[in-house]
């Protein structure tokens, strides 16, 4: 009898674990991740894994592949890429999809609505880091300042990037922060508080890693 008992609650014990298990993956399912969008994954889906899921893309071509504000970061020695290109879909104005060696590499997406860019750390759940122009710093050295290395505005310019390094990608976000005052004179970084960001963006661009460049590895491994 007690045989029996010991079973069932196993069983029941089983049961509910699987349960929990099943939510938290639906959950993982539904948040945006890093490394993947609408079940294209980086490193793993297909040219075909993306017609099956989206469709007819409106162009499809071989070129060079240089992401700005992170071309510098990656190597594409040798490689060929091929780019499909998607427009109209749910929310989004376009798609471009690059591959390599029939692997997706990179996800770059003009959406349709802009978001805050202080909304983008809390919809990917990682921390983001404003990458201002080399140009802009020059012309507007006092608003900004450095610390141990990073750059930290008192006035945003009226456009920038977000920059986040996660394992298996980097994630680049356009920030639009062009309205009159912030042309003329930036926007407070005040305003918005420590690890906020002014303006909206609907560019985003998710690369894998993979292609982060190892110059100088063996010399200094």
């Amino acid at each position: 009898m007690k045989r029996k008992t010991f079973a069932l609650v196993v069983i029941i014990l089983g049961f509910f674990l699987g349960v929990i298990a099943h939510a938290q993956e639906n959950k993982e399912q539904d948040k945006a991740q890093a490394d993947r969008w609408r079940g294209l994954i980086l490193d793993q889906s297909s040219p075909d894994d993306a017609i099956k899921t989206l469709g007819t893309p409106v162009s499809d071509k071989n070129d060079k592949f240089k992401p700005y504000p992170l071309d510098k970061r990656i190597s594409t020695k040798g490689k060929v890429f091929r780019f499909l290109m998607f427009r109209k879909l749910n929310g989004v104005n376009e798609a471009l999809l690059v591959f390599t060696d029939n692997r997706l590499i990179a996800i770059s997406l003009t959406l349709r609505e802009k978001i805050p860019a202080t909304s983008v750390p809390n919809i990917y759940g990682i921390k983001f880091e404003p990458k201002i122009s080399a140009v802009d710093q020059a012309f507007h050295p006092g608003d900004y300042e450095r610390n141990q290395g990073k750059l930290y505005p008192s006035n945003y310019p009226a456009t920038y990037f977000l920059i986040a390094v996660t394992e298996r990608s980097f994630v680049s976000v356009f920030i639009d922060n062009s309205s009159m005052s912030s042309v003329l004179l930036g926007s407070s970084r005040g305003s918005t508080g420590e690890g906020a960001f002014p303006g909206k963006t609907n560019v985003v661009q998710l690369i894998s890693r993979s292609l982060e460049t190892k110059e100088g590895l063996d010399v200094l491994k």
